[in-house]
């Protein structure tokens, strides 16, 4: 579930980096006419007073068009991108499988269990090991771009990038932790 949480999480981080990125590139045609919304100096209709459920007494920030600013570079949230789509795979991959992969693994402990049935645990094992691979692979790569984008004079967000990085960590830290642990179920029966 934490895992879930963290997907949804950083998936949104990376949609809104992806939208920011867009929104910076310049139009052929800025004007009116394009659908874009000019600057208005009037006073705004509501305040956060006047929302329910809002703080009371606090001010609203403003924030202007020139303020705004992409998280990443088109091209550095491509790449990135494109990392953390490998770690989710892999973690999407788990997610579909795992509850075989521990049925299999639960069957080939009991003491009735045939050598196949054994032989299926140590493939699906192998299996999962095979995910963790592409996860270390992922991982290795978000450490390689994190240390190139921070050595760079390039504009970037921190946090979004430290949520990439951390998300890549988690996976592959995850898929090692249950790959120990069906190992040791599985050689604690004896198999």
């Amino acid at each position: 579930m934490k895992l879930l949480r963290f997907l949804c999480s950083t998936t949104l981080a990376l949609c809104w980096a992806t939208t920011l990125a867009l929104a910076a590139e310049p139009a052929a045609d800025s004007g009116p006419a394009n659908g874009v919304i000019e600057q208005s100096d009037a006073a705004p209709l509501y305040t956060r007073q006047d929302v329910p459920g809002s703080v009371q007494g606090r001010e609203v920030a403003e924030v202007t068009l020139d303020e705004i600013k992409p998280a990443f570079s088109e091209a550095t949230v491509l790449a990135l991108n494109a990392i953390v789509r490998r770690s989710l795979q892999a973690a999407g991959q788990y997610t579909h499988s795992i509850k075989t992969v521990r049925a299999i693994v639960a069957t080939a402990r009991q003491s009735e269990a045939t050598e196949a049935e054994r032989d299926a645990a140590r493939s699906a094992i192998a299996e999962l090991r095979t995910l963790h691979k592409d996860a270390v692979a992922a991982r290795a790569e978000m450490d390689v771009a994190a240390a190139k984008l921070e050595a760079s004079t390039e504009s970037y967000s921190e946090e979004l990038l430290a949520g990439m990085v951390q998300y890549t960590i988690d996976v592959e830290a995850s898929l090692a932790r249950e790959i120990r642990r069906l190992d040791s179920s599985l050689l604690s029966a004896g198999r």
